[in-house]
């Protein structure tokens, strides 16, 4: 559902799903993590912020509000 690049990783996001895969774009996109956060349920986007080093995701579902979810480069931290 969304892709972003900040560094030297391509940061993508599956619909349904809490998990962030990240890339190693040097290395012909090998996978280089799969983190699961735990709190996004229906991520829609991305956005990377190359000055403040993070990447954002919205997170949105008719039932409940949206979100938008800060996380840290090599998702160390996920806040909203």
């Amino acid at each position: 559902m969304g892709l972003a690049v900040l560094g030297d990783y391509l940061y993508i996001v599956y619909h349904k799903r809490s998990m962030v895969h990240v890339y190693n774009k040097i290395a012909p996109y090998q996978l280089d993590s799969v983190t699961d956060t735990g709190v996004m349920r229906w991520p829609r986007g991305m956005a990377a912020s190359q000055r403040h080093r993070f990447i954002y995701v919205t997170d949105w579902n008719s039932m409940f509000a949206g979100r938008l979810w800060c996380i840290s480069e090599k998702i160390t931290k996920v806040a909203f």
